[in-house]
C-alpha cells in the first residue's frame, strides 16, 4: 500500500513551513519599510514646520500692513470722496506717499493699489490709473462682488522698466473694512521670487524640491517658475486632501517621488516637498536581500525538520497497518481504501459488525446524533433539504419534511420555584435559604434532569395530539423546542390559521405545565414555513419572542403575529408616547412628585394593554429612557455625573425582566436626574449671563440687538432680557450703551479719530447718535468731551 497519508502530511506541514516563512519575511519587510518612511516624513516634517511658520508669519504681517493702511484716514477720505485733482490733490498724495514708504519699508511688496468703486479709479505709488483694462481688474471686481472682508489670490504681471515677467501673489483687503457692498478695495501684490527664495534659506537644501500650494491646488511658490499658477499634480491625489499632514508615493514624470506634506491651519495652504524614492529607501533593498536570505534558510531547516517529525509520526500509523492485517487470515480484508486511514476505517467497520456489544453502543451513540442533527437544524447549519430529509427518515423522527412553525418553551427551573417557597415560608420543614446559597448541588441538578425529561414527554405527549412534531430537550439550561407540523389543511387557510394552531398548542403545554409541575412557562411561537431549511429561521423567530417575556409578563405564549399589534397598535403608541414627552416635561418644571405620577399611570395601563404589541410597549419604555439621556445632555452633563462612574444606563434597563421591577428603578433614576437638574439650574443662569457680557464687549461695534444675543445663547428674547435685569440690574441696552461710550471715550482721549469715524467703529453708526448719547450720558458733547480731556492732559 502506497504511504498516502504520510505524503499528505508532509505536504501540508511543507505548505505551513513555507508560508510561515514567507509571511515572516513580508512582515519584517513591510516593517522596516514604514519605519523608514516615517523617519524621512518625521525630519520633512520638521523641516516643512519651519518654513510654514516662516512664510506665515510674513502673511500675517502683510495682512497687519493693509490693515493699518486700511485705517488711514486718508484712504479713507480716497474712498468716500470722489476725486479732483486740483480739490483732492493733497489727501492723494499723501495716499501716493503712504503707500511708496510701505514699499520701502518692506523688500517683499510689489506694489499697493487703492480701488474707489464709485469712480473706478485706483491710485498707487505710481499714480493714478482706472480700473477697466487694468491687470487687476477682473481680480478686484470679483473680490468686490463677493462678501468676503479679505482673500488671499494668485496673478502675475510684468514689470514696467524692465519687462521682465514678475510672480507675485495678491492680498485683498475691502475699505472701509467688514463693509458691503464694498466702497473700495486694497490690493497688496507680493514678490514670489523673494518669498520662495525665504523658503530655500529655511531649509538650507535639506528637504528636496519645496513647493508652496494653495487650496485649490495651485502652485504659488517654486523652484520651476513654469509651473507656477497651474495644478500641481501629485496634490491632485485625494489622500493629500483626508489629512492635514501626511506622505504618499507617486510616480512624477516617470520617476517615483516620495512626496511629503504640511496643510496650514491659517489659510489652508499646503505645503510639500519632492524626494527620490530612491535615495530615501537605499536601505529597504539591503533589508530586503537580509530578509530574502534569512527566509531562505529558514525554509531550508524547516523543510528538514518537517520531514524528521512526519516520519516519526507515520511509525505508529505504519505498526497498527500491520497489527490489522494480521486478523485477515480470519476476517475477510475490506476493499476500496483511499488511503491508510480509510483501511484502517474500513477494517474496524467491519469487525464492529461483528460485535454486537459494540453494536448496541452504536444505537446508544445513535441518540447523541439525533438529537445533535436536530440542534444543527434549528441553529441552521443544515441547510441542503435532501439531506436533511434523509436524516429524518434515517432517525425515524415523527415530522413531515414541510409546513412548520418553531415553539420554545422557558421556564425558571426548581431552584426559582423552591427559592419562591423558602422566600413565603411555605418550602418543607429543613428546606431553609442556606441551602440555595451553596449553589446547584448534585441532587439539584439530579431533580432538574429528570424535570426537563418530564416536560419533554409532556410536551410529546400534547404534540402527538394535534399531529407530527418533535419536541428538543435543553438546548439551552431550561429551554425546550418544539418543531410541530401545521397539517395541510389548516396550512392552507394562510398565515393567521396557521400560527393560530401553533397558538392553540403552546397554550395546552403551557397550562399542561403549571398544572403537572407548578411552573409557569413563557412560550415563544416562531413564523410559518414551508421549507424544512427554514425551521432554523422559525426558530430564530421564537427566541426573539421570548426577550418579549419583560413586558408581556411570565406564563405568556408570544407569536411573531403578536409583534404587529391591533389595528389601532400606531394610535395607543402615540398616545403612550404623549404620555412619556409629559413625564419629560414635569421633569424638566422641576415637579418630582408628578413626573413619577405619570410613569406608574403609564406602566399600569401598558400591563393592561392589549391593542399595543409588545415590542411597542418595549419601545415605549425604551423612550424614556432616551428622554432621561437627552435632558442630560441638553444641560451638557454626563451620564456618570448623574448616576456613578462607569454606570451604563441602557445596560442596566435591558437587565430589567418585569414591568414591576421596570417601574422600581425609574423612581430611582428619576430621583437622581431631577437632583442633578436642580443642582445645575442653581449655577445655570451666572454663566449665562458672563457669557452674554463677553459677547457683547467683544462685538459692540457690530449691529446688536437683544434678539441676536438671544439667537446666539439659543433662548427666548424676553427670557434673556428678564434673566438680565435680575442678574446685573440693569437692561440689556443699558449695557450695550455703556460699553459703547466707554469705548468711545477712549478713542477721543488716545486718538486723533474724526467723530464720524468713532462713531463708526464704535457701534453707535452715525455722529448724530454718538453725540446724543454723550449728552445724555456724560452731559457734554464728544468734541467738549475731547478738549476737556486735553486741558486735564496739560494741566497735569
Amino acid at each position: 500500500m502506497r504511504r498516502t497519508a504520510f505524503m499528505k502530511l508532509l505536504l501540508q506541514l511543507t505548505a505551513a513551513v513555507i508560508l510561515i516563512t514567507l509571511s515572516t519575511g513580508t512582515l519584517v519587510y513591510r516593517y522596516v519599510n514604514q519605519t523608514l518612511k516615517e523617519e524621512v516624513f518625521q525630519a520633512n516634517t520638521e523641516l516643512l514646520g519651519q518654513t510654514k511658520n516662516m512664510i506665515e508669519l510674513f502673511l500675517r504681517e502683510t495682512e497687519q500692513m493693509a490693515l493699518s493702511l486700511a485705517i488711514n484716514k486718508d484712504v479713507q477720505r480716497a474712498v468716500w470722496l470722489p476725486w479732483d485733482q486740483r480739490e483732492s490733490y493733497d489727501f492723494m498724495q499723501n495716499v501716493n506717499v503712504l503707500f511708496g514708504d510701505k514699499l520701502v519699508s518692506s523688500s517683499y511688496i510689489h506694489s499697493i493699489y487703492l480701488y474707489n468703486v464709485k469712480n473706478g479709479k485706483s491710485i498707487s505709488n505710481g499714480g493714478v490709473d482706472v480700473l477697466a483694462g487694468s491687470r487687476f481688474e477682473d481680480e478686484v471686481r470679483g473680490f468686490l462682488d463677493s462678501k468676503a472682508p479679505n482673500r488671499w489670490l494668485d496673478t502675475r504681471t510684468v514689470g514696467s522698466v524692465t519687462g521682465k515677467q514678475e510672480n507675485l501673489i495678491s492680498f485683498l483687503m475691502s475699505v472701509p473694512i467688514n463693509e458691503y457692498p464694498k466702497s473700495g478695495a486694497l490690493l497688496l501684490n507680493i514678490k514670489e521670487d523673494l518669498l520662495y527664495d525665504a523658503v530655500v534659506n529655511i531649509n538650507n537644501s535639506k528637504l528636496g524640491n519645496v513647493a508652496v500650494l494653495n487650496k485649490d491646488g495651485q502652485v504659488l511658490s517654486y523652484k520651476d517658475k513654469s509651473m507656477l499658477f497651474n495644478r500641481f499634480e501629485p496634490a491632485e491625489d485625494h489622500r493629500m486632501d483626508e489629512s492635514k499632514s501626511g506622505y504618499m508615493i507617486v510616480d512624477m514624470a516617470g520617476v517615483s517621488t516620495f512626496v511629503s506634506y504640511i496643510t496650514s491651519d491659517f489659510n489652508g495652504w499646503r505645503y510639500v516637498t519632492l524626494n527620490p524614492a530612491s535615495e530615501v529607501f537605499q536601505k529597504s533593498s539591503v533589508v530586503l536581500k537580509m530578509t530574502l536570505t534569512v527566509s531562505g534558510i529558514c525554509l531550508a531547516v524547516g523543510l528538514l525538520l518537517v520531514s524528521i517529525v512526519s516520519g516519526r509520526h507515520y511509525t505508529p500509523i505504519r505498526r497498527m497497518l500491520r497489527a490489522v492485517e494480521g486478523q485477515f487470515g480470519k476476517l475477510p480484508p475490506p476493499s476500496g481504501q483511499r488511503d491508510e486511514f480509510s483501511y484502517i476505517a474500513d477494517s474496524f467497520r467491519f469487525l464492529v459488525g461483528q460485535n454486537e456489544e459494540f453494536q448496541e453502543r452504536f444505537r446508544q451513540n445513535e441518540m447523541v446524533l439525533k438529537n445533535h442533527f436536530l440542534l444543527s437544524l434549528l441553529i441552521g447549519q443544515q441547510k441542503d433539504t435532501h439531506d436533511i430529509v434523509r436524516q429524518m427518515q434515517y432517525y425515524g423522527l415523527n415530522v413531515d419534511p414541510e409546513r412548520f412553525v418553531v415553539l420554545v418553551l422557558r421556564h425558571k427551573g426548581l431552584a426559582f420555584r423552591e427559592t419562591a417557597a423558602v422566600a413565603d415560608g411555605t418550602a418543607e420543614e429543613g428546606y431553609s435559604q442556606e441551602t440555595f446559597a451553596r449553589g446547584r448541588d448534585e441532587e439539584m441538578e439530579r431533580e432538574e434532569n429528570l424535570l426537563s425529561y418530564g416536560i419533554m414527554t409532556l410536551c410529546e405527549e400534547i404534540v402527538s395530539r394535534f399531529g407530527k412534531g418533535v419536541v428538543v430537550g435543553r438546548i439551552q439550561r431550561f429551554d425546550t423546542a418544539i418543531v410541530l407540523n401545521v397539517p395541510e389543511r389548516i396550512g392552507d387557510g394562510g398565515l393567521d390559521t396557521a400560527i393560530g394552531f401553533a397558538k392553540e398548542a403552546a397554550v395546552h403545554i403551557r397550562d399542561a405545565i403549571e398544572e403537572q409541575f407548578g411552573l409557569q412557562a413563557t412560550i415563544g411561537v416562531g413564523g410559518f414555513y414551508d421549507r424544512a431549511p427554514d425551521i432554523s429561521v422559525s426558530f430564530s423567530e421564537a427566541m426573539e419572542m421570548l426577550l418579549l417575556e419583560r413586558v408581556a409578563g411570565p406564563g405568556s405564549v408570544i407569536s411573531y403575529a403578536d409583534m404587529m399589534g391591533g389595528p389601532f397598535s400606531r394610535k395607543s403608541f402615540l398616545a403612550y408616547k404623549s404620555q412619556s414627552d409629559k413625564l419629560i416635561q414635569e421633569l424638566k418644571a422641576g415637579s418630582l412628585e408628578n413626573a413619577k405620577a405619570v410613569k406608574n399611570r403609564l406602566i399600569a395601563e401598558l400591563q393592561g394593554e392589549e391593542e399595543l404589541s409588545f415590542p411597542y410597549k418595549n419601545m415605549v419604555l425604551t423612550q424614556i429612557v432616551h428622554s432621561l439621556v437627552t435632558v442630560i445632555l441638553e444641560i451638557n452633563g454626563q451620564i456618570e455625573d448623574v448616576y456613578a462612574p462607569g454606570y451604563n444606563i441602557y445596560n442596566e434597563f435591558g437587565k430589567l425582566d418585569s414591568l414591576q421591577v421596570m417601574s422600581g428603578w425609574f423612581d430611582d433614576v428619576l430621583e437622581k436626574t431631577h437632583a442633578y437638574i436642580q443642582s445645575k439650574r442653581e449655577n445655570k443662569n451666572a454663566d449665562l449671563i458672563r457669557k452674554i457680557i463677553e459677547y457683547v464687549r467683544g462685538h459692540f461695534a457690530e449691529p446688536l440687538t437683544l434678539q441676536t444675543i438671544a439667537d446666539h445663547v439659543y433662548m427666548n428674547g424676553n427670557y434673556v432680557s428678564k434673566l438680565f435685569k435680575e442678574e446685573t440690574g440693569q437692561s440689556f441696552h443699558e449695557l450695550l450703551t455703556d460699553v459703547r461710550v466707554k469705548s468711545a471715550c477712549g478713542m477721543l482721549r488716545g486718538t486723533d479719530r474724526g467723530i464720524n469715524e468713532i462713531a463708526e467703529l464704535c457701534g453707535f453708526g452715525q455722529k448724530q447718535n454718538l453725540i446724543r448719547t454723550f449728552k445724555k450720558q456724560l452731559g457734554m458733547t464728544p468734541t467738549e468731551y475731547r478738549n476737556n480731556s486735553v486741558i486735564d492732559r496739560l494741566e497735569q
